[in-house]
């Protein structure tokens, strides 16, 4: 990350992916812990064990990652936000959980 001012894209992770094609990539935050538990800032494998277990209904087709370093907040509030909000109201998404790293 070499912008000052963040990142304000996301990556969109299929629910199928394969934990070991996903990274944790951070300048200036060691990810070495999280790495060891990557459920810690992303869930998922929590979530698919608790929709296993009937405890909430069927998770979405598709997840959605921000950088964790967005310290100008604009293009997140005006576009990558309500971007990601229309995916998932057009998924039909009932519930969000939020992660942060």
């Amino acid at each position: 990350m070499k912008s000052r001012t963040g990142d304000p894209s996301y990556r969109e992770i299929p629910a199928d992916v394969t934990w070991d094609s996903l990274r944790l990539s951070h300048v200036g935050y060691d990810t070495r812990k999280v790495s060891q538990d990557i459920n810690c800032v992303f869930p998922l494998q929590r979530l698919q064990e608790l929709e296993a277990e009937g405890r909430v209904g069927s998770l979405n087709h598709r997840h959605f990652s921000f950088m964790g370093y967005i310290p100008i907040v604009d293009v997140l509030l005006q576009r990558t936000g309500p971007e990601v909000a229309g995916k998932l109201r057009a998924d039909g998404v009932d519930l969000v959980v939020l992660a942060p790293a």
